[in-house]
């Protein structure tokens, strides 16, 4: 048989099957039977009958809505002005939007504490307030990106035309530039307002002792209650399904001070808890507030805690690991899927999508469930915490390689087979290198995601093993300052690492340019 670039999708076509569809037909048994594993409705009774989980979900809803709201206000300036205006070094601008969502997110919520602690005092006094605050500054980016992808494509022409017809700015706006940006107000909408439904560890930092949806899972988790957990999950996957159905179907008229202080404020939102935590990494101050003596002794502590060095060597080795795997399975599946026919590439293309829409507790959970429950892989073999992270990465690798296939020149690979070159020789001279830098940005979002996660570890991950997501979580419920100071110097560092590896990223297209004109004038 020979080789065909359609097979290298058949890896990643089996990993989505065993790991996304098959936890969710998991995930309906659960649902639907009941301990001794007999077909029963009382857990979707149960969760309709009791006011707790209907308070419960309705709280969600109003917390998801309201925080995605606030995401979308916020987002959407922003996102306007980046895609219209002049701005020089843009790009590098709207990286500074996205730096922050590669510096752990329990980090960053710890470092609003302490900001919120400050101001306020008792951060019990307003629970959903802070919790709101805590959900913007967590999802902001996750709205900006796609409402930028959006808006940056708009045919300039129809806003033209629509001037030249006698419409003002703010006509043209609701008439032509709204309706436009549907689709990536969509995206957005959907990557904020299902998190929003279930990241309870933003209360649980921020002092909201209120459950939400994703409070219910975890309870149920603690409890080991797979049927009432997974009733929970599936109501999350149909709610979200409903969403995603529902919701499917000139230079900026403000002046440039008004458009730069947008931007500021917004990235002073999103960085001042971040810096904060950076200078006092370097001080001898136990909480956030008065000014202490300078002081390396955060620094001194993070790398001479035996626990502390292991639970970053370990979330380190994860990441890189699980991003490795990721890559592999994401990079062969876009490349089968797109040399596929049309109802494999659009199956692997749904498929895909389910765990980068769907929410991460729900993914864990049901990931824990199939491994787990049903075919009792220990965690101790740290199998289903591997497999949790790559099913948690690798679609957003495909995503990262498909723009790149469809860009690249497809004669070259034609005209490599015609010269002799077998078809595995031509995949990895031609194809290959033409999509390195979607390769190179998948296997970065990989290891940024599997960084940044709580929830899938939490279901999944050994008892005596900790990433920096549940390490942070632990420690700042517990009464070890010195430890979580510590944590003030681990998120510095990531920091500085991230700002390093951006300055390096921007750089590197300079320099290439450089050469190439040197090399022209030769």
């Amino acid at each position: 048989m020979s080789f065909s670039r359609k097979y290298l999708g058949i890896p990643y076509g089996l990993f989505l099957i065993l790991f996304v569809a098959a936890p969710l037909f998991v995930l309906v048994y659960y649902a639907f039977t009941n301990g001794q594993g007999q077909f029963s409705m009382v857990n979707l009774q149960n969760f309709f009958t009791d006011p707790n989980t209907l308070g419960t979900l309705c709280y969600s809803l109003v917390l998801a809505f309201v925080a995605t709201a606030v995401c979308l206000i916020i987002a959407y300036p922003v996102a306007y002005i980046l895609s219209q205006s002049k701005l020089k070094r843009k790009a590098v601008i709207l990286l500074l939007f996205v730096m922050p969502m590669w510096i752990n997110f329990t980090l960053r919520i710890t470092a609003l504490k302490e900001i919120l602690s400050m101001i306020e005092g008792n951060l019990a006094y307003y629970p959903f307030i802070n919790t709101i605050i805590g959900m913007t500054y967590d999802f902001l980016p996750f709205m900006i990106l796609p409402l930028y992808t959006t808006l940056s494509k708009l045919d300039k022409s129809v806003i033209e035309a629509a001037s030249d017809l006698g419409a003002d700015n703010f006509q043209t706006f609701i008439k032509v530039i709204l309706p436009l940006s549907v689709p990536g107000i969509v995206s957005g909408v959907s990557m904020v307002f299902l998190p929003a439904m279930t990241n309870y560890v933003v209360l649980d930092m921020l002092y909201n002792s209120t459950y939400i949806m994703g409070s219910l899972i975890g309870s149920y988790f603690s409890a080991y209650d797979w049927h009432n957990g997974s009733m929970i999950a599936l109501i999350l996957l149909v709610i979200i399904c409903i969403v995603t159905l529902v919701s499917g179907d000139k230079e900026c008229i403000m002046k440039k001070f008004l458009k730069y202080m947008i931007i500021c404020i917004v990235l002073l939102f999103m960085y001042i808890p971040i810096l904060v935590l950076a200078v006092y990494s370097f001080t001898d101050a136990a909480n956030i507030g008065a000014i202490h003596a300078f002081s390396m002794h955060n620094y001194v502590t993070l790398f001479t805690t035996p626990e502390l060095i292991n639970m970053i060597i370990g979330s380190v080795l994860l990441a890189v690991g699980s991003a490795v795997l990721a890559t592999i399975l994401g990079t062969t599946g876009a490349i089968g899927a797109f040399y596929s026919k049309g109802k494999v590439k659009g199956a692997m293309s749904v498929l895909n999508q389910v765990p980068v829409v769907n929410a991460d507790v729900v993914t864990g959970f049901s990931i824990c469930i199939l491994l787990v429950v049903v075919l009792g892989v220990s965690k101790d073999t740290y199998i289903p915490l591997v497999v949790g992270h790559v099913i948690l990465s690798a679609p957003f690798v495909y995503l990262a390689v498909v723009p790149k296939l469809k860009q690249m020149d497809p004669s070259l690979y034609e005209a490599a087979l015609d010269l002799g070159a077998t078809p595995v020789y031509a995949l990895f001279k031609i194809i290959i290198p033409q999509i390195a830098s979607g390769i190179a940005s998948g296997f970065v979002m990989a290891v940024t995601l599997s960084l940044d996660d709580y929830f899938v570890a939490t279901y999944t991950k050994p008892a005596t093993f900790d990433t920096i997501s549940t390490y942070v979580v632990n420690a700042t419920k517990g009464s070890q300052t010195d430890i979580k100071t510590a944590l003030w110097a681990l998120s510095t560092i990531i920091f500085l690492i991230v700002i390093v590896v951006e300055i390096a990223i921007n750089l590197a297209p300079a320099r290439k340019a450089v050469r190439e004109e040197a090399g022209a004038d030769e």
